[in-house]
Protein backbone atom coordinates (compact mmCIF):
# COMPACT_ATOMS: atom_id res chain seq x y z
CA UNK A 1 0.00 0.00 0.00
CA UNK A 2 2.73 2.34 0.84
CA UNK A 3 4.48 1.76 -2.72
CA UNK A 4 1.04 2.58 -4.63
CA UNK A 5 0.71 5.88 -2.48
CA UNK A 6 4.51 7.05 -3.23
CA UNK A 7 4.19 5.77 -6.78
CA UNK A 8 1.36 7.59 -7.53
CA UNK A 9 3.43 10.66 -6.10
CA UNK A 10 6.27 9.73 -8.45
CA UNK A 11 3.99 9.94 -11.00
CA UNK A 12 1.91 12.76 -10.57
CA UNK A 13 4.70 14.73 -9.68
CA UNK A 14 6.53 13.33 -13.03
CA UNK A 15 3.04 14.71 -15.19
CA UNK A 16 3.59 18.31 -13.84
CA UNK A 17 7.05 18.47 -13.87
CA UNK A 18 6.46 17.72 -17.90
CA UNK A 19 4.56 20.44 -18.13
CA UNK A 20 6.71 22.73 -16.24
CA UNK A 21 10.06 22.52 -17.30
CA UNK A 22 11.07 23.20 -20.59
CA UNK A 23 12.55 20.26 -22.57
CA UNK A 24 12.16 17.74 -19.47
CA UNK A 25 11.07 14.56 -21.70
CA UNK A 26 14.50 15.46 -23.56
CA UNK A 27 16.33 14.86 -21.01
CA UNK A 28 14.78 11.22 -20.85
CA UNK A 29 14.59 9.97 -24.41
CA UNK A 30 14.02 6.41 -23.04
CA UNK A 31 10.93 7.68 -21.91
CA UNK A 32 9.97 8.65 -25.19
CA UNK A 33 10.89 5.15 -27.26
CA UNK A 34 9.27 2.95 -25.11
CA UNK A 35 5.36 3.50 -23.81
CA UNK A 36 6.36 1.59 -20.58
CA UNK A 37 9.65 3.00 -19.77
CA UNK A 38 8.29 5.51 -17.11
CA UNK A 39 5.53 3.45 -15.88
CA UNK A 40 8.25 0.44 -14.86
CA UNK A 41 10.67 3.78 -13.59
CA UNK A 42 8.04 4.79 -11.58
CA UNK A 43 7.54 1.25 -9.36
CA UNK A 44 11.08 0.93 -9.33
CA UNK A 45 11.65 4.15 -7.83
CA UNK A 46 8.29 4.10 -5.86
CA UNK A 47 10.39 1.00 -4.01
CA UNK A 48 13.62 2.72 -3.39
CA UNK A 49 11.85 6.01 -1.90
CA UNK A 50 9.67 3.63 0.29
CA UNK A 51 12.76 1.90 1.69
CA UNK A 52 14.29 5.27 1.96
CA UNK A 53 11.36 6.74 4.40
CA UNK A 54 11.46 3.88 6.44
CA UNK A 55 15.68 4.09 7.24
CA UNK A 56 15.30 7.66 7.21
CA UNK A 57 18.23 7.51 5.04
CA UNK A 58 17.48 8.90 1.47
CA UNK A 59 20.93 10.59 0.52
CA UNK A 60 18.90 13.88 -0.41
CA UNK A 61 22.17 15.75 0.61
CA UNK A 62 20.23 17.53 3.36
CA UNK A 63 20.84 16.83 7.19
CA UNK A 64 19.48 18.43 9.85
CA UNK A 65 19.64 21.41 11.75
CA UNK A 66 21.74 19.59 14.75
CA UNK A 67 23.89 17.76 11.94
CA UNK A 68 27.08 19.17 11.87
CA UNK A 69 28.64 16.69 9.32
CA UNK A 70 32.53 16.31 10.10
CA UNK A 71 32.91 13.99 6.83
CA UNK A 72 30.79 13.46 3.32
CA UNK A 73 30.30 9.81 5.07
CA UNK A 74 27.01 11.26 7.25
CA UNK A 75 23.68 10.02 5.74
CA UNK A 76 21.33 11.61 8.23
CA UNK A 77 18.48 13.30 6.39
CA UNK A 78 15.59 15.45 6.85
CA UNK A 79 12.79 15.17 9.53
CA UNK A 80 9.94 15.06 6.27
CA UNK A 81 11.67 12.50 4.92
CA UNK A 82 11.52 9.71 7.79
CA UNK A 83 8.30 7.88 8.21
CA UNK A 84 9.04 7.89 11.80
CA UNK A 85 8.08 11.66 11.84
CA UNK A 86 5.12 11.46 10.36
CA UNK A 87 2.23 12.37 12.70
CA UNK A 88 -1.06 11.55 11.97
CA UNK A 89 -3.00 14.17 13.90
CA UNK A 90 -1.03 16.83 12.17
CA UNK A 91 -1.12 15.65 8.70
CA UNK A 92 -2.76 12.87 6.62
CA UNK A 93 -0.67 10.34 4.56
CA UNK A 94 -1.16 11.46 1.45
CA UNK A 95 0.21 15.11 2.59
CA UNK A 96 3.19 13.81 4.07
CA UNK A 97 4.24 11.88 1.59
CA UNK A 98 3.64 13.82 -0.95
CA UNK A 99 6.12 16.39 0.72
CA UNK A 100 8.48 14.19 0.94
CA UNK A 101 8.33 13.07 -2.83
CA UNK A 102 8.50 16.82 -4.40
CA UNK A 103 8.21 19.33 -1.59
CA UNK A 104 5.37 21.43 -2.06
CA UNK A 105 3.00 22.10 -5.80
CA UNK A 106 0.58 24.84 -5.96
CA UNK A 107 -1.93 25.54 -8.50
CA UNK A 108 -1.62 28.49 -10.67
CA UNK A 109 -3.59 30.17 -13.76
CA UNK A 110 -2.11 30.33 -17.18
CA UNK A 111 -3.57 31.52 -19.86
CA UNK A 112 -6.28 31.40 -17.84
CA UNK A 113 -6.47 27.78 -17.26
CA UNK A 114 -5.02 26.71 -13.71
CA UNK A 115 -1.70 24.69 -13.46
CA UNK A 116 -0.19 22.81 -11.05
CA UNK A 117 3.14 23.63 -10.38
CA UNK A 118 5.97 22.69 -8.11
CA UNK A 119 7.95 25.07 -6.21
CA UNK A 120 11.60 25.27 -7.37
CA UNK A 121 12.94 25.81 -4.02
CA UNK A 122 11.08 23.15 -2.12
CA UNK A 123 11.51 21.01 -5.09
CA UNK A 124 15.33 21.23 -4.80
CA UNK A 125 15.23 19.24 -1.32
CA UNK A 126 12.95 16.80 -2.05
CA UNK A 127 13.59 12.93 -2.62
CA UNK A 128 12.79 12.89 -6.74
CA UNK A 129 15.49 15.11 -7.04
CA UNK A 130 18.53 13.36 -6.80
CA UNK A 131 16.69 9.97 -8.14
CA UNK A 132 15.92 12.49 -11.49
CA UNK A 133 19.21 14.17 -11.29
CA UNK A 134 20.64 10.63 -11.78
CA UNK A 135 18.52 8.90 -14.30
CA UNK A 136 18.38 11.90 -17.04
CA UNK A 137 21.11 13.15 -18.88
CA UNK A 138 21.73 16.36 -17.30
CA UNK A 139 21.21 17.15 -13.46
CA UNK A 140 18.42 19.61 -12.62
CA UNK A 141 18.73 23.19 -11.98
CA UNK A 142 17.48 25.78 -9.82
CA UNK A 143 18.11 28.99 -10.90
CA UNK A 144 16.79 32.57 -11.57
CA UNK A 145 15.80 33.18 -14.87
CA UNK A 146 15.30 36.06 -17.20
CA UNK A 147 11.63 36.98 -18.27
CA UNK A 148 10.29 39.54 -20.36
CA UNK A 149 7.06 41.24 -19.37
CA UNK A 150 5.42 42.57 -22.30
CA UNK A 151 4.65 46.19 -22.68
CA UNK A 152 1.03 45.67 -24.02
CA UNK A 153 -0.56 42.51 -21.80
CA UNK A 154 1.50 42.46 -18.80
CA UNK A 155 2.20 38.81 -19.75
CA UNK A 156 5.93 37.29 -18.48
CA UNK A 157 7.31 34.57 -20.57
CA UNK A 158 10.70 33.51 -21.38
CA UNK A 159 12.38 33.86 -25.10
CA UNK A 160 10.01 31.43 -27.33
CA UNK A 161 11.94 29.06 -29.40
CA UNK A 162 10.51 30.27 -32.12
CA UNK A 163 9.04 34.03 -33.62
CA UNK A 164 10.34 35.94 -30.58
CA UNK A 165 7.32 37.85 -29.60
CA UNK A 166 5.16 37.45 -26.23
CA UNK A 167 3.27 34.27 -26.31
CA UNK A 168 -0.05 35.58 -25.03
CA UNK A 169 -0.69 38.56 -27.37
CA UNK A 170 1.85 38.08 -29.86
CA UNK A 171 3.14 41.88 -29.68
CA UNK A 172 6.94 41.66 -31.10
CA UNK A 173 9.98 41.37 -28.09
CA UNK A 174 12.11 44.14 -27.84
CA UNK A 175 14.44 45.43 -25.16
CA UNK A 176 13.40 49.33 -25.47
CA UNK A 177 9.44 48.09 -24.93
CA UNK A 178 9.28 45.08 -22.74
CA UNK A 179 10.83 45.00 -19.17
CA UNK A 180 13.60 42.40 -18.41
CA UNK A 181 12.74 40.78 -15.30
CA UNK A 182 13.89 37.57 -13.10
CA UNK A 183 12.20 34.44 -11.78
CA UNK A 184 13.38 33.12 -8.80
CA UNK A 185 13.64 29.47 -7.95
CA UNK A 186 12.91 27.71 -11.85
CA UNK A 187 14.06 24.27 -12.66
CA UNK A 188 15.54 24.17 -15.78
CA UNK A 189 17.77 21.84 -17.79
CA UNK A 190 20.53 24.01 -19.13
CA UNK A 191 21.67 21.73 -22.33
CA UNK A 192 17.91 20.54 -23.01
CA UNK A 193 16.35 23.73 -22.61
CA UNK A 194 18.85 25.79 -24.54
CA UNK A 195 20.11 27.79 -21.35
CA UNK A 196 22.93 29.52 -20.69
CA UNK A 197 24.19 31.65 -18.21
CA UNK A 198 25.13 35.33 -18.62
CA UNK A 199 25.36 38.62 -16.35
CA UNK A 200 22.91 41.29 -16.21
CA UNK A 201 22.81 44.67 -15.22
CA UNK A 202 20.15 45.74 -12.59
CA UNK A 203 18.85 49.40 -13.25
CA UNK A 204 19.11 51.39 -10.20
CA UNK A 205 16.18 53.63 -11.60
CA UNK A 206 13.05 51.11 -13.32
CA UNK A 207 14.58 47.48 -11.51
CA UNK A 208 14.28 46.01 -14.86
CA UNK A 209 17.94 44.19 -16.37
CA UNK A 210 19.85 44.88 -18.99
CA UNK A 211 22.59 43.02 -20.85
CA UNK A 212 26.00 44.24 -19.19
CA UNK A 213 27.57 44.43 -22.48
CA UNK A 214 25.95 48.00 -22.58
CA UNK A 215 27.41 49.21 -19.70
CA UNK A 216 31.24 47.96 -21.32
CA UNK A 217 30.19 49.89 -24.65
CA UNK A 218 29.27 53.40 -21.97
CA UNK A 219 25.58 52.81 -22.36
CA UNK A 220 22.34 53.01 -19.71
CA UNK A 221 19.07 51.07 -19.61
CA UNK A 222 17.69 50.54 -22.93
CA UNK A 223 14.24 50.70 -21.49
CA UNK A 224 12.13 53.61 -23.94
CA UNK A 225 10.62 54.57 -20.25
CA UNK A 226 14.12 54.91 -18.30
CA UNK A 227 17.10 55.47 -20.55
CA UNK A 228 18.36 55.98 -17.04
CA UNK A 229 23.01 56.42 -17.39
CA UNK A 230 23.76 56.57 -13.52
CA UNK A 231 24.04 53.33 -12.90
CA UNK A 232 28.40 53.06 -11.82
CA UNK A 233 28.72 53.66 -7.68
CA UNK A 234 31.56 55.73 -7.07
CA UNK A 235 34.68 53.63 -6.35
CA UNK A 236 35.92 55.79 -3.33
CA UNK A 237 35.61 54.55 0.33
CA UNK A 238 32.27 56.85 2.13
CA UNK A 239 31.25 58.51 -1.22
CA UNK A 240 28.57 56.42 -2.56
CA UNK A 241 28.14 58.92 -5.69
CA UNK A 242 26.17 57.52 -8.50
CA UNK A 243 28.06 58.15 -11.90
CA UNK A 244 27.27 58.15 -15.58
CA UNK A 245 28.26 55.25 -17.30
CA UNK A 246 30.01 57.37 -20.68
CA UNK A 247 31.47 59.52 -18.10
CA UNK A 248 34.18 58.24 -16.06
CA UNK A 249 37.30 60.64 -17.48
CA UNK A 250 35.46 63.53 -15.02
CA UNK A 251 35.79 63.60 -11.46
CA UNK A 252 33.20 62.24 -9.05
CA UNK A 253 30.74 65.02 -7.84
CA UNK A 254 30.55 63.50 -4.78
CA UNK A 255 34.13 62.93 -3.57
CA UNK A 256 36.07 64.91 -6.37
CA UNK A 257 38.21 61.72 -6.85
CA UNK A 258 39.23 59.58 -10.36
CA UNK A 259 38.12 56.58 -11.22
CA UNK A 260 41.40 54.42 -11.33
CA UNK A 261 41.77 50.93 -12.92
CA UNK A 262 44.39 48.34 -11.54
CA UNK A 263 47.03 47.27 -13.95
CA UNK A 264 46.57 43.03 -14.03
CA UNK A 265 50.60 42.36 -14.98
CA UNK A 266 52.36 45.08 -12.58
CA UNK A 267 50.98 47.01 -9.17
CA UNK A 268 50.70 50.13 -10.93
CA UNK A 269 47.28 51.83 -11.17
CA UNK A 270 45.68 54.65 -13.71
CA UNK A 271 42.56 56.72 -14.30
CA UNK A 272 40.44 56.00 -17.15
CA UNK A 273 41.25 58.91 -19.00
CA UNK A 274 45.09 57.93 -18.96
CA UNK A 275 43.96 54.42 -20.06
CA UNK A 276 42.34 55.55 -22.90
CA UNK A 277 45.25 57.97 -23.91
CA UNK A 278 47.46 55.06 -24.07
CA UNK A 279 45.51 53.18 -26.51
CA UNK A 280 44.50 50.83 -23.54
CA UNK A 281 47.67 49.90 -22.92
CA UNK A 282 50.04 50.13 -19.06
CA UNK A 283 52.73 52.58 -19.81
CA UNK A 284 55.29 50.31 -17.16
CA UNK A 285 54.78 47.01 -18.44
CA UNK A 286 52.22 47.68 -21.70
CA UNK A 287 50.24 45.23 -20.20
CA UNK A 288 46.29 45.79 -22.47
CA UNK A 289 43.73 47.28 -19.92
CA UNK A 290 40.55 47.81 -20.89
CA UNK A 291 39.27 44.35 -20.26
CA UNK A 292 40.57 45.30 -16.80
CA UNK A 293 38.17 48.50 -17.45
CA UNK A 294 35.27 46.94 -18.39
CA UNK A 295 35.38 44.78 -15.49
CA UNK A 296 35.71 47.46 -13.52
CA UNK A 297 32.79 49.23 -14.84
CA UNK A 298 30.74 45.99 -13.90
CA UNK A 299 32.14 45.74 -10.35
CA UNK A 300 30.65 49.25 -9.81
CA UNK A 301 27.22 48.34 -10.65
CA UNK A 302 24.44 46.32 -9.48
CA UNK A 303 25.02 43.06 -11.53
CA UNK A 304 23.53 39.62 -11.32
CA UNK A 305 24.14 36.24 -12.83
CA UNK A 306 21.04 34.71 -14.60
CA UNK A 307 19.86 31.51 -16.96
CA UNK A 308 18.81 32.90 -20.54
CA UNK A 309 17.66 31.29 -23.47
Amino acid sequence: MLSRLVASRVSSTVRILRGQVRAFDENFPEWQYSPNARTEWVDRVAVLLVLSLISGRCGCGHHVRSCRPTSTSCRCCVRGHALRAWDPAEVQLGVFLANAVRGSADTRSRSGTPVRVVWGDAFSRSMLRPVLDRAGLEPMVVGDVEVRRCAMCAHRFERPAGVDACSECGHADTAKLNRREVRRHVLLYPGAGGYQRVRRVLCRECGGYFDAARVERGKGCPLKQCRHTRQLRCATRGCGQWREVDDLMSRCEGCRGYLTVRCPGCPASWTVGEVLRDSGSCRRCGHGLLEALDERKLALCRTQEVWVR
